[in-house]
């Protein structure tokens, strides 16, 4: 009588507990199933994870991450051919140190030699021959010039773009740690950072941003969006300046308008800019403020009582001192009735 023959594979010892097998604590039905399935981090009766179980991994591209949380992704200008951006081929690389008066501007060809280096007064007649001597290095191919700047906008900028010369900014952060390659030195000096541009440009063009003309119409929102912050900056530092003066000798009109930027509270000023004028300020005249201002949040029995209440004791000569610097109002009126008609 024969031996039964040999199976290959893993001896079942326990078929009850492959058929019955027991959840894991803690987790029961599958989510729209009657089955139980095992807990897949878990080793207890000595059973392994259901074979059923996927584990479903997406692979993507990872997204882009920025330098900087102001300013957008970098973006390389070019042609799409075969699915990829192709950078253009730039032969000169220019770093501009901007400056408030003078600008120090630095070129280099694509082995790293430096071609020419030179400040640049802050003129129109300065930037043009800068724009001209540029355009000589290429003189029917001005975009194989590649200019490396802090600001992203500007005289200097907008100059460049006019003749067709590709300009790219950095934020001054990133500046700092291309700066760290060349020295360690944390002294300012605008020839070194107009070489380090120059450089960072032509090594690591991606970290910078490629600047691109505005419409006429941007250009003009954000011009007067500037003028309209920097009005608007006057006019708090006019009335932080008047609110310190008042705390001096006369607190009282404080109570009615502690940020002291109302123009009614600077018109009730005009007439009574000490505590001796409110003693004498007549019931007429605060409701004439009143009314011109359309001021209803306080009556006229309110006002006076403020201001006519005991006043600090200061020696002489302090009331006299304060009040032309502090009470004149006709320049904080105007900054306010500028910034008003802007909106």
């Amino acid at each position: 009588m024969m031996a039964p023959a040999l199976t290959r594979g893993p001896v079942d010892v326990e078929p009850r507990r492959r058929e019955h097998p027991v959840p894991c604590p803690g987790h029961g039905h599958l989510a729209g199933s009657a089955r139980e399935y095992l807990c897949a981090h878990s080793t207890c009766n000595g059973l392994r994870p259901s074979e059923e179980v996927v584990v479903d991994i997406r692979w993507g591209v990872a997204p882009l991450e920025r330098q900087y949380r102001d300013d957008v992704a970098p973006r390389l200008a070019g042609d799409v051919k075969g699915g990829f951006m192709l950078e253009p081929e730039y032969q000169f690389f220019v770093g501009v140190d901007w400056g408030s008066a003078t600008h120090v501007v630095c070129v280099l060809d694509r082995e790293r030699r430096r071609i020419a280096e030179r400040s640049v007064p802050h003129t129109g007649l300065a930037l043009n021959d800068l724009a001209d001597e540029l355009m000589t290095l290429a003189p029917s191919e001005p975009g194989r010039i590649a200019v490396a700047i802090e600001v992203p906008r500007g005289a200097v900028v907008e100059t460049l773009l006019e003749h067709g010369i590709h300009v790219f900014s950095l934020n001054p952060k990133q500046l700092d740690r291309f700066r760290d390659r060349h020295t360690v030195a944390g002294a300012k000096d605008d020839r070194r950072d107009a070489f380090v541009l120059a450089d960072s440009l032509r090594t690591d063009r991606p970290a910078f941003r490629r600047v691109q003309p505005d419409h006429p119409r941007v250009v003009e929102l954000r011009e007067l969006s500037r003028v309209e912050d920097d009005l608007g900056e006057e006019l708090r530092r006019l009335s932080n300046r008047l609110r310190e003066q008042l705390h001096r000798f006369f607190p009282q009109p404080l109570t009615l308008c502690p940020a002291a930027d109302d123009p009614w509270f600077w018109a009730l000023l005009d007439r009574a800019p000490t505590p001796a004028h409110a003693q004498r300020l007549s019931a007429k005249t605060v409701a004439a403020v009143l009314k011109v201002y359309r001021v209803r949040r306080f009556t006229v029995a309110t006002i006076r009582e403020a201001l006519q209440t005991a006043a600090l004791h200061v020696v002489p000569g302090t009331v006299e001192a304060a009040r032309p610097l502090a009470l004149h109002s006709g320049h904080r009126q105007q900054v306010a009735d500028t910034v008003l008609n802007r909106r």
